[in-house]
């Protein structure tokens, strides 16, 4: 259950980070929305953000999903 929920803890880390500093940036940048699934529910959350924002968290995601497959092949194969 917790490494299903790693990839929205970091969404949330790397959003909460690009929402702050969204505010020096200028008001002309389009904003991109997506919808999100939410756990525990069949509803999605639609969230907005600039094209640089989505590149920072989608480059999270991926860093933590390569980080989650490598920690299970690590202990699948007996390794540290």
């Amino acid at each position: 259950m917790i490494r299903y929920a790693l990839p929205f803890l970091a969404i949330a880390a790397i959003g909460s980070a690009a929402l702050a500093e969204d505010t020096d940036a200028p008001k002309a940048e389009k904003r991109i929305c997506r919808g999100e699934e939410q756990t525990a529910s069949r509803l999605r959350r639609k969230t907005c953000h600039t094209a640089a924002q989505w590149k920072v968290i989608d480059e999270a995601n991926q860093k933590a999903a390569a980080n989650m497959l490598n920690r299970n092949s690590r202990n699948e194969t007996g390794g540290n």
